[in-house]
This record gives structure tokens, C-alpha cells and sequence, in this order.
């Protein structure tokens, strides 16, 4: 008697493959949303102690400091503020009554998601009733932007 042979054809091993790179197609662009993502979380992290002391010169002051060419009190020069995907941290803006001052996180144009390359994100000061509320505006691609965050013509 002579044994069986047992093993996978090849038309079962082609479904296998085929199988494989479907899922793989679906997979990447979600796994390159999701890394984006954790991108864009660095520009929170680094504006968040910024919007703090920004918050604090308006409230005592009532000027928005701008660093962008040295440091200004507490807030480090732009460009000394950054991390591996933002380059700068620039705070500006005009004050107002209602506000007015603006802190922005740039992007590097390499090394950082594409969807995210050369892009900024930008947190607007608003004061009313003696309590601070930062808008956020950007013009980072809107598949990766947060839903609290809206343009830089129309933040939210």
C-alpha cells in the first residue's frame, strides 16, 4: 500500500498569500494614522507648560509675549523649545481684552509622518470673565486631527 501524501496545494498557499497582503493593505494606512497621531501628541505635550506661563504674563501684563527671536521671562527662545517632531514653539499674538495671545508648534519637514511635515498647530488665547479658554486651530490633515481642534481660520 502506498501512503497518502498530505501537505498544502498550491492554490491553497496562493489564498493564504493573497489573504496576507489584503490584510496588510488595510492595515498599513491605519498603522500610519495611528504613529501620526502619537506625532501630533508631542505639539500638545510641549505647548501645554508654554500656554501655562503665556496665560500667566496676559493675566498680569496684559501683553502676549512673543519669543520667537530670545526668550521672554519664563518662556524659552522658539526654537529651544522642540522635541523629535516639532521644531519650534513660538508664542505671539496681539493682546485684547478677550485675549488675543497665540502659542504654535511646528513640525519638522523631515523624520515626521508626512501628514503631519512642515505643518503647525496653533492654540489661541481667549479671556472672558477672568477664565481662560485656549482655542485650537491647524492645518494638519484632518483624518489625524483631533475633534477639539478645527482650522487655523476657524478653531475650536
Amino acid at each position: 500500500m502506498r501512503a497518502a501524501q498530505t501537505g498544502f496545494t498550491l492554490i491553497e498557499l496562493m489564498i493564504v498569500v493573497a489573504i496576507i497582503g489584503i490584510l496588510a493593505a488595510v492595515a498599513l494606512p491605519a498603522y500610519q494614522d495611528y504613529t501620526a497621531k502619537g506625532q501630533l501628541v508631542e505639539a500638545a505635550t510641549l505647548t501645554d507648560g508654554v500656554k501655562g506661563l503665556v496665560e500667566m504674563s496676559f493675566t498680569q501684563d496684559g501683553a502676549c509675549p512673543a519669543n520667537a527671536a530670545a526668550a521672554v521671562g519664563d518662556i524659552a527662545k522658539a526654537a529651544d523649545i522642540n522635541g523629535k517632531y516639532v521644531t519650534s514653539v513660538t508664542t505671539a499674538g496681539t493682546a485684547a481684552t478677550s485675549g488675543g495671545c497665540t502659542v504654535e508648534a511646528l513640525f519638522l519637514t523631515t523624520g515626521v509622518n508626512a501628514k503631519l511635515a512642515g505643518k503647525k498647530v496653533q492654540y489661541t488665547l481667549l479671556y472672558q470673565n477672568n477664565k481662560s479658554i485656549w482655542k485650537c486651530g491647524s492645518d494638519v490633515d484632518a483624518s489625524i486631527l483631533p475633534k477639539t481642534c478645527g482650522t487655523i481660520a476657524a478653531p475650536l
